[in-house]
């Protein structure tokens, strides 16, 4: 299993290198990868607890945009990863 806490970019780089479409990210649940219409459990991650839910999202988060998302409890933004991809994120 792979140790937490680790970083939103290990995610993204594993789902740019499985020509994954969308990756989910919920607590209590491992990492779910969207591959030709279909979730598939990353299997090497343990359920995120609520806490590290939100210290992994947080860290990708400016301050304003963590004051907007707890006033309209979602947000949407980009975020890229150097030399893989830009991703559109919602939340």
């Amino acid at each position: 299993m792979t140790p937490q806490p680790f970083s939103i970019d290990t995610l993204l780089e594993r789902a740019a290198a499985e020509d994954a479409s969308d990756l989910h990210i919920t607590s209590g649940s491992p990492p779910l990868l969207r591959k030709r219409g279909r979730l598939a459990q990353m299997e090497d991650f343990e359920p995120f607890s609520p806490e590290e839910t939100l210290d992994l999202l947080y860290r990708v988060l400016s301050t304003e945009q963590q004051k907007r998302l707890e006033i309209d409890r979602q947000i949407d933004f980009s975020y890229s990863v150097p030399g893989i991809a830009r991703f559109r994120v919602n939340v």
